[in-house]
């Protein structure tokens, strides 16, 4: 019920006297009977709309005419509503942050609409927007600022990402589409303008490493190599030529965590492409690097998608070596024994007692990953020497000993894979290894590979698809080296 004194027409008697005065007191203690009976303690302001066309019934604020504010002011009773009123306006404030006062007028906006987190950005644009000084509009358009070619790779790596999503959901190799041309050619036009960037900083080979340079090259060829494009194995033989010039590679990973991360990648990327490469086509600029460089360079830091323990990768350097043997000229006694000790050193590392100087993956999960590269290390040390340079020892021994590992190793893959899913992202050069050993098993052995690489075409890109169509080939041929199954260039990025 709206009180009398609040119905129009707006008649208000003087009340300077003494009996205007008393009147006054009856119309506050009507005022004040008549919203107590409509308020509830729990409630900040009242449930039901007085003198309609001033008060509102909207939350979080209410909106009050003059007139109503002078009987508010007066009356002694709505002093502990005046405090409710006072403390829900500073926490609405507080809450809804300086864009609530902008929109006051235009209507209510409820506190339970504002996401979290926003007091963040709203301390992120006014740290943007009224703490730096508005440049005019002659400055903004003379202004120029200092260009940052990795804000380029960053953009590049996240269209490397999409397209390669794109190429995922339609289950096909990342290709330009009509729906996804624009995207190749922004990609496109961003590696040209990094090339041209790194073409004239290189020249500046005092500040190749404070330009960031190598970290740049590495980023390049792991988009070009991911989407399959054509300059990625470029870009690997310029890296490591470059690295050359710069000095050991262990101490310049030591300055910058960044560089260090890079430099591994690269240079275990040249040592495993070459691994996966005839010995004509493989990569000359990593031969640049003695083992001892390339093995410090192996334990700055895990690899995740090549948790190789580094005994074993020991004696892939050392195959490296048997490899360069066999192609000049080596005899096959020679080949023969120098197979036998790396193959021997292989047997005796223990997959229980794998430690590293950096930490590596626990229980059951380390077991397997140690024992499933002991056996991938073991076939390649016997099958890398091409068939023409052995004699029938040679091919006996080897033969034997590989048909012993490709058993293991299959059974390993399989277990590793039931036990964890992800474990497949860890194990792709293994699994090559056994592509190259299931030519001569049987046609469930070749399934089983082909199945973990088609699996793996969401994590490595266009890598496994190249690695499987290089073992469809060798396995319509029956049998062969090493060599005729990786008969030309291929860059193996982990």
């Amino acid at each position: 019920m709206t009180p009398k004194f609040l119905r129009g027409p707006w008649r208000l008697p003087r009340l300077s006297d003494e009996r205007g005065s008393g009147r006054r007191k009856q119309r506050q203690a009507a005022w004040a009977a008549d919203i107590g009976s409509f308020t509830d303690n729990a409630d900040l302001f009242p449930t039901r709309i007085h003198n309609e066309g001033m008060w509102f019934d909207t939350f979080p604020h209410q909106q009050v005419g003059d007139l109503d504010e002078r009987f508010f002011n007066e009356s002694k009773g709505t002093e502990k509503y005046q405090q409710k009123r006072q403390a829900m306006e500073l926490a609405t404030y507080a809450s809804a942050g300086p864009w609530y006062t902008e929109s006051f007028s235009a209507g209510p906006v409820p506190v339970w609409l504002i996401p979290e987190g926003w007091a963040a950005f709203e301390a992120v644009h006014f740290y943007l927007m009224d703490t730096d000084l508005a440049d005019s509009t002659h400055r903004a358009l003379c202004r120029t600022e200092p260009y940052s070619p990795s804000n380029d790779i960053i953009v590049a790596n996240s269209l490397c990402m999409r397209l390669s999503h794109i190429a995922g959901v339609e289950n096909t190799t990342p290709k330009p589409t009509p729906s996804s041309v624009h995207l190749w050619v922004r990609l496109g036009d961003l590696l040209n303008t990094s090339v041209r960037t790194l073409s004239r900083q290189i020249t500046d080979v005092e500040n190749v490493v404070q330009n960031k340079v190598l970290q740049r090259i590495c980023d390049m060829t792991g988009i070009e190599e991911y989407l399959n494009l054509a300059g990625g194995r470029a870009h690997l033989r310029g890296f490591l030529a470059i690295l050359r010039l710069c000095g050991i590679p262990i101490d310049l990973a030591k300055k910058q965590t960044g560089l260090g991360n890079a430099i591994h990648c690269m240079t275990l990327c040249g040592v495993l492409s070459n691994t996966v490469s005839s010995y004509e086509a493989k990569l000359d600029e990593i031969r640049a690097f003695s083992d001892v460089e390339l093995m410090d360079m192996y334990c700055f830091t895990l690899e995740n998608n090549f948790p190789c323990p580094s005994y074993l990768w020991a004696q892939i350097l050392e195959i490296s070596r048997l490899r360069t043997m066999a192609a000049t000229g080596s005899s096959a006694v020679v080949l023969l024994q120098h197979a036998q000790k790396i193959y021997g050193q292989v047997q005796i590392f223990s997959p229980e007692n794998w430690k590293e100087s950096y930490s590596i993956p626990k229980g059951r999960v380390a077991l397997l990953l140690s024992r499933i590269f002991k056996a991938a290390v073991g076939i390649y040390c016997c099958s890398c020497v091409p068939a023409s340079v052995v004699d029938e020892d040679f091919a006996t021994w080897s033969s034997g000993q590989a048909a012993a590992q490709r058993l293991t190793l299959l059974r390993l893959l399989g277990e590793a894979v039931e036990f964890d899913r992800q474990l497949n992202t860890r194990i792709l050069w293994p699994i090559a290894v056994a592509g190259y050993a299931a030519s001569t098993g049987t046609y469930s052995e070749r399934a089983l590979v082909g199945r973990l690489l088609a699996d793996m075409q969401h994590e490595f890109g266009c890598i496994p698809p190249r690695l499987l169509a290089r073992l469809h080939c060798f396995w319509m041929l029956g049998s062969g080296s090493w060599d005729d199954c990786w008969n030309g260039p291929f860059t193996f990025l982990p």
